[in-house]
């Protein structure tokens, strides 16, 4: 049995943010900008592949993220930025920041089901597990009042889709 590569070993591929969100739901995407450090100022976005491919809006992202030093963020599973809003469970989603890099790595080789993707930021590992089925889950975490809804309220459900500023 090959042993796993080591963190320096793995190699980046690189995708769009389209691309990348893609993996998780066919969307609408919902995106939460907010300040470095708590500082408020942010915004909701509720985007569709194709607004995540025009350049003005990426260009809109970044500037975002650079000039105004906000981080911006993405909804992991469909339906909305609140937990209320969230219609179904397409993904489960881990980081441990508090931990140095190689340590979070390791966690996830000793977890026995290796995540479906991870993307390495400054300081953490987000680490994603897709599911293939989710009608075949059985019960979610979730209200049933809440599937076949869509809503643009702020809330806590989200994951880092642009590296904030000096992340590489």
């Amino acid at each position: 049995m090959d042993s796993p590569l080591t963190l320096a070993e793995l190699k980046p591929i690189t995708l769009t943010p389209a691309q990348f969100l893609a993996a998780f739901h066919p969307g609408p995407y919902h995106l939460r900008s907010f300040a470095d450090g708590g500082g408020g100022g942010g915004k909701n976005y509720q985007v569709s592949a194709a607004e995540l491919a025009s350049d003005d809006f990426l260009a809109k992202l970044h500037l975002a993220n650079q000039a105004d030093r906000q981080g911006i963020f993405f909804v992991v599973n469909p339906g909305g930025p609140r937990d209320d809003a969230i219609v179904d469970v397409t993904a489960h989603f881990v980081e441990a920041d508090d931990l140095p890099l190689t340590e979070q790595y390791e966690s996830l080789l000793a977890f026995p089901l290796a995540p479906s993707i991870i993307v390495k930021t400054r300081k953490s590992l987000h680490s994603y597990w897709l599911l293939k089925k989710p009608d075949e889950m059985g019960e979610y975490p979730i209200e049933a009042k809440n599937r076949g809804k869509n809503s643009a309220d702020s809330g806590e459900a989200y994951q880092t889709l642009a590296p904030t500023a000096g992340d590489p």
